[in-house]
């Protein structure tokens, strides 16, 4: 039903925030699943009650320092920032 989407789509938003603050990332993909095999296999390995619809892949981030970049002032001169 549409409430029960719209509460799993809400707890995923939460979820994905809230990793992110960790710098913990996610990939979100269907692509595999669009194999009715696949799908049936995926469900029965996992036991789910229904059918499975995204592959959610987690990972960190390491990020460098940002990097200085080079500006045009509203008056046409470069300016580092």
């Amino acid at each position: 039903d549409r409430a029960s989407w719209l509460r799993a789509g809400q707890a995923l938003h939460r979820m994905l925030l809230r990793a992110a603050t960790r710098w913990v990332f996610a990939s979100l993909n269907t692509g595999p699943l669009e194999s009715p095999a696949l799908r049936a296999l995926v469900g029965a390995r996992l036991a789910l009650r229904g059918a499975p619809q995204v592959v959610l892949q987690f990972g960190t981030s390491r990020t460098a320092p940002a990097a200085h970049q080079e500006r045009i002032s509203q008056y046409g001169q470069r300016t580092m920032t």
